[in-house]
């Protein structure tokens, strides 16, 4: 585990709060593109996926709540709850990251968007 100075940690703490605010957006513009999605879906298979992502994106949000609440707490805490908090959040930018690759795959089908390389 890395040491680094209070500074350090207050601006590392200040960028994953604007990478969270991202996040909540990126979900927002997701939400929006199943809204289409869900009036052109004309398979049962397509609107399972559709309440699949829903979910999914309901689950990120709520995990994106319970990190902020982590990251304010970490501004207080010792060193080592902050190293773990921000592992929490590194964790949850690799599954959405997996999260949107997947999602993006289905809009394919609806939207003529290029595919996304990750």
């Amino acid at each position: 585990m890395a040491t680094y100075s209070k500074s350090q940690n207050a601006y590392a703490l200040r960028s994953w709060f604007k990478e969270i605010q991202f996040y909540e957006q990126e979900i927002r513009n997701c939400e929006w593109s199943l809204e289409e999605v869900l009036m052109k879906a004309d398979s049962t298979e397509d609107r399972a996926k559709v309440e699949h992502f829903q979910n999914q994106f309901l689950l990120q949000r709520l995990n994106l709540q319970r990190l902020q609440k982590q990251l304010r707490e970490a501004v207080e805490a010792s060193s080592q709850y902050l190293e773990q908090a921000f592992s929490e959040v590194r964790h949850f930018r690799q599954y959405f990251k997996s999260l949107l690759k997947e999602f993006d795959a289905f809009l394919h089908k609806y939207f003529a968007i290029p595919q996304l390389k990750l």
